[in-house]
This record gives structure tokens, sequence and C-alpha cells, in this order.
């Protein structure tokens, strides 16, 4: 199951906001277009994007460090820090 703890968050300009962190399981996957909600559901948003840590270099080692990219206000995405996301 995809579980996403919330380090932080950051801003691109013109498409969202990454919210970045730890997976619980780092099996897990998750696409373009599926949904993500906290435990409480008080947020349900759609992945626009994924963002990996070190994608594309020569340096490779399995991790489980990464981000969605989500359209939400600044506000949510700060209020997000240090929660879990589930896919829905």
């Amino acid at each position: 199951m995809f579980a996403l703890q919330v380090t932080a968050v950051f801003n691109i300009t013109d498409r969202g906001y990454v919210l970045a962190g730890t997976l619980q399981d780092s099996t897990a996957s998750i696409g373009i277009g599926n949904y993500v909600k906290n435990e409480t559901e008080e947020i349900r948003v759609q992945v626009k994007g994924i963002e990996h840590l070190n994608y594309g270099s020569e340096y490779r080692e399995h991790t489980s460090e990464f981000g969605i990219l989500v359209n939400i206000t600044k506000q949510e995405a700060e209020n997000l820090i240090g929660k879990i996301l589930f896919e829905e």
C-alpha cells in the first residue's frame, strides 16, 4: 500500500507543490492521475507528477525518498508536513 510521510514541501512555479518525503513501504507504487489523502481525509488531491531523488544521475541506489507533484495551496502543502498520505 502506498503511504508517504511528508517531510518537506517545495513550490514549482506554475506547476504546483511537491510533497517530498519517505515511503513507508519501498515497494509501493503510485501513478500520475491517482488520488492521495491524509489519514483524517481532510485533504484529497490528484497526483500531477512524480519527482525522484537522483533520477537520471549516474548515482544509483534504491531509495524510498521521493515526491509527488500536486495542485494545492501553500497553506495546504505546509499543513501536510509530518503527516502520512495514502493512495485512495
